[in-house]
């Protein structure tokens, strides 16, 4: 099953808003079974689906989050024999996925991924890779999606190294642009010191004005580049306030008129490129 990353090495790029909006659809309008993975410290993606008081009343009945499945607790540890590298067996799968809806699970993200350090040894990046291939979770959804954070972290690299494909949002502007160079570094090296293959699902723009300069110059430079010109989405996110809006209410772009369309393009184009 296509396990996709979204992710970029530049934040507030839409990234978040666009996997999250992207499952939805899948779910809801192409009947798939998703499971969106929250694994960025920040959690904006859980936001997008619980209130606060929802969130807190969840953890209290006693559902798991990202941060179990990370926090290596020694009861919770058993060497490998060959590499040394330690390694969970005792997460419980049921209490860390959270059923959203009938199409749509969640494993829900967590401030406290700030507080694990990443001891070398632990192999914490193929954590996340060995809980979805473990009893073979990943074969009873469709697709998972994976919300990774801006930075270079642990955190960013077990998404990866879960992943089949990658794909960049990006925000026409010189900082977003120069962003996924250097991701794709990022990438490389993932590939080269982990033997993993993955490809790039594409390069998707988000909050575009189309009669900016920022974004024209933006389009050019996509269009001129050989790694990226094929790789760029024919549709986009345009900059409307009231996607921004929808989100702090838990409401999705499927679920308003003037958003529906173009979320539904996007997700067609998502399931050519991934499948």
């Amino acid at each position: 099953m296509p396990v996709i990353s979204f992710a970029n090495m530049k934040g507030g790029v839409g990234k978040t808003t666009l996997a999250v909006n992207v499952a939805y659809c899948l779910s809801q309008r192409m009947n798939k079974k998703v499971l969106l993975i929250d694994i960025d410290p920040q959690f904006n993606a859980t936001q997008c689906f619980l209130s606060g008081e929802q969130y807190i009343k969840v953890l209290q009945s006693g559902q798991n989050t990202i941060y179990h499945l990370f926090r290596q607790d020694k009861d919770d540890m058993i060497p490998n024999v060959v590499t040394g590298e330690k390694l969970t067996l005792g997460i419980n799968r049921d209490k860390l996925i959270y059923k959203f809806s009938e199409k749509i699970d969640l494993v829900l993200g967590d401030l406290n991924l700030y507080r694990i350090e990443a001891a070398p040894g632990m192999a914490y990046e193929r954590l996340l890779k060995n809980f979805l291939e473990r009893d073979k979770l990943i074969e009873t959804y469709d697709y998972v999606l994976i919300d990774c954070p801006p930075t270079p972290s642990i955190w960013m690299i077990s998404g990866l190294l879960a992943s089949s494909h990658y794909l960049i949002p990006i925000k026409p502007e010189p900082l977003s642009t120069y962003g996924i160079d250097i991701f794709s570094g990022v990438v490389n090296r993932v590939v080269q010191n982990h033997g993993h293959d993955i490809k790039c699902a594409g390069v998707l723009l988000t909050m575009s004005e189309g009669n900016t300069l920022v974004y024209k110059d933006t389009i050019d430079m996509l269009n001129n580049n050989e790694r990226w010109q094929d790789k760029v989405f024919t549709y986009e996110l345009e900059k409307r306030t009231a996607i921004s809006r929808q989100q702090k209410k838990q409401k999705f772009m499927l679920d308003e008129a003037k958003t529906k369309q173009i979320i539904v393009s996007i997700t067609q184009e998502f399931i050519g490129r991934v499948s």
